[in-house]
């Protein structure tokens, strides 16, 4: 992956749009200055590009070894969280709680091996499995 490559790659991981479209329906592309200016007001060291691929690759195994993605934001009908659990740590029920913004909440429990699987990786010598909880 070229260095342009992997800091596209980055913004991505991170939510920033590499291009834009005008009201004149011209696609501009974000300058790699900007990019990296972005970046490291977000806390991301872009200063080699060894540093960029340490990077990408810390935030790639983070979505892969955190259970849930720090904030989801989903509409009343039809939520549907993408959960993301280490093999050894699949059997048995998982216990969920959800509170809602404007107060309450609701709980319930599901089993891990019978959610749908969305994906697996292996990471660090481990096995991780992706699973779509409705």
């Amino acid at each position: 992956m070229s260095e342009s490559e992997a800091l596209d790659r980055l913004c991505h991981l991170v939510g920033l749009e590499t291009s834009y479209w005008d009201l004149g329906g011209t696609l501009h592309e974000v300058p790699a200055q900007t990019k990296t200016a972005l970046l490291a007001a977000m806390g991301h060291d872009t200063g080699s590009p060894a540093r960029i691929q340490a990077a990408i690759h810390a935030l790639e195994t983070e979505r892969w070894t955190s259970c849930l993605e720090p904030v989801y934001v989903l509409p009343q009908a039809g939520a549907t969280l993408c959960l993301s659990l280490c093999e050894q740590d699949q059997s048995g029920d998982l216990l969920w709680e959800i509170e809602y913004e404007n107060g309450g909440g609701a709980s319930g429990s599901c089993c891990f091996s019978r959610l749908g699987e969305l994906e697996s990786r292996r990471i660090e010598g481990r096995e991780y499995s992706r699973r779509l909880m409705p």
